[in-house]
């Protein structure tokens, strides 16, 4: 049986490994965080907050007929939120777009998804050798984690060129495209905000995006909010503190949507590194068949969870061209 070494378990990574494990291939996911989700990520802090991706919409057929399968297992519901856009102290609603979340929390959809794998996580991919089967992959305590026909990059580009060699034509495509941060600030209150919207999206050069995180399905009673900031704003201050990146996104919140400033009864603040795109190759994963190497990510089409998918779901296919058929 023909063997596929997947690297990171977000969504797209995910996806590939699926599609991979259903096509008879070995598959084993490896994924450097002690949890899996990727920009999924929903972490306590101490109350769960969905710091990364807020919501996913549907417009693929075959990521259609996955969100309904999660949806009909409870781990996504359609979050019937108000949303607007937020101009000059009005509240402009916005389309009426489907948008879904996952339940309880954005990871809970992924960790569905990655029931039947093999992922081990905590383990970050120190090199990643070519060797007479493939692919050769060693940790950063240097453990040896064993040989493998082919090898999925399911990371930032960033990441992922650190593992890419450098007679790889993919080389070439992933130091093309460079990603910008993101700041996320959470804050829990004691009573809810006086404001007209659960979701705000932003036209400032600070924050972009605010979302009362608790009126999403399946979360509990208290109140949190969750505010990211934008790309520009978030890199001048790459390594500011993240309490005081915090306490400043909350200060211009609280201004921008004309309450007086509270209290939070817990603020925290967390930097996303590789956040967003400016330059997306526009292509669903990129393949190099000599190596039988692939690299996939939402930030080849773009930054949507869809995006991630529909990268993760194309890899499979370039893998079974590229190696030889499972037994």
């Amino acid at each position: 049986m023909a063997s596929v070494a997947i690297v990171g378990a977000g969504l797209a990574g995910i996806a590939a490994a699926l599609e991979l494990k259903d096509a008879g291939f070995r598959i084993t996911v490896f994924e450097r965080d002690r949890h899996i989700g990727g920009r999924c990520a929903s972490k306590p802090e101490p109350e769960v907050f969905d710091q990364g991706a807020q919501y996913f919409t549907v417009t693929d057929p075959n990521f259609a007929s996955v969100a309904k399968v999660l949806e009909r297992a409870g781990t996504v519901a359609l979050w019937n939120a108000s949303i607007v856009d937020f101009r000059e102290g009005q509240c402009v609603p916005k389309s009426d777009t489907r948008r879904y979340v996952g339940v309880p929390t954005m990871r809970s959809m992924i960790e569905t998804l990655a029931c039947p794998l093999d992922v081990h996580t905590g383990t970050q991919i120190a090199a990643a050798h070519i060797c007479a089967q493939g692919w050769q992959l060693i940790d950063t305590n240097g453990l040896d984690l064993g040989e493998y026909d082919a090898m999925v990059l399911a990371m930032p580009p960033e990441q992922a060129r650190a593992l890419v060699p450098r007679n790889s034509a993919l080389q070439r495509d992933v130091a093309q495209v460079h990603s910008s941060p993101c700041w996320a600030m959470m804050m829990t209150l004691e009573e809810p905000l006086p404001v007209p919207f659960d979701a705000a999206f932003f036209d400032r050069l600070d924050f972009v995006w605010a979302a009362r995180d608790s009126s999403k399905p399946g979360r509990d009673g208290v109140q949190r909010w969750v505010v990211h900031a934008g790309g520009a704003w978030s890199r001048e201050r790459f390594s500011t503190a993240p309490d005081e990146v915090a306490q400043e996104l909350a200060v211009a919140f609280f201004t921008t949507i004309g309450i007086q400033a509270i209290r939070p009864l817990h603020i925290a603040g967390h930097r996303w590194g590789f956040a967003r795109v400016a330059n997306a190759p526009r292509v669903n994963a990129l393949w190099d068949e000599d190596l039988r190497l692939g690299v996939c990510g939402d930030w080849c089409v773009g930054p949507r969870l869809e995006g991630a998918y529909l990268g993760g779901f194309a890899c499979p296919e370039r893998v079974q061209m590229g190696v030889s058929r499972p037994c």
